[in-house]
């Protein structure tokens, strides 16, 4: 994920990546059953700390969620008066047969005026 980000941008957390190797018909992560194959858990959430160590927790149906492909989901943070490091993780239930997502970090430093 590129940044530093400006405070106040709409940042993309996904539970996967692309690069030109590997477009998202080809994504890296994603959820993923036993064997290594994109599966959509039973229950898919996103959490992401704030710079203030508040935390959201957005579950599917939420619309603010995004299905791009099995196993592969992403949501926009409103970053607005935050600067600092945002955490995130995208996580199935326990007990879920699919494995969950390692966390991740964005930055965003303040607006220069």
């Amino acid at each position: 994920m590129p940044g530093p980000y400006i405070a106040g941008s709409l940042v993309t957390i996904a539970s996967y990546a692309t690069s030109p190797q590997n477009p998202i018909s080809n994504p890296i992560d994603g959820f993923r059953d036993r064997t290594g194959t994109l599966a959509d858990p039973n229950t898919v959430t996103v959490k992401y700390r704030k710079p203030d160590g508040s935390v959201t927790s957005i579950t599917v149906p939420d619309v603010r969620i995004v299905k791009d492909g099995i196993g592969l989901y992403r949501t926009d943070v409103d970053t607005t008066g935050m600067a600092g490091q945002w955490t995130y993780e995208w996580l199935a239930p326990e007990g879920d047969p699919i494995q969950s997502i390692a966390a991740n970090a964005f930055t965003t430093s303040p607006a220069p005026i």
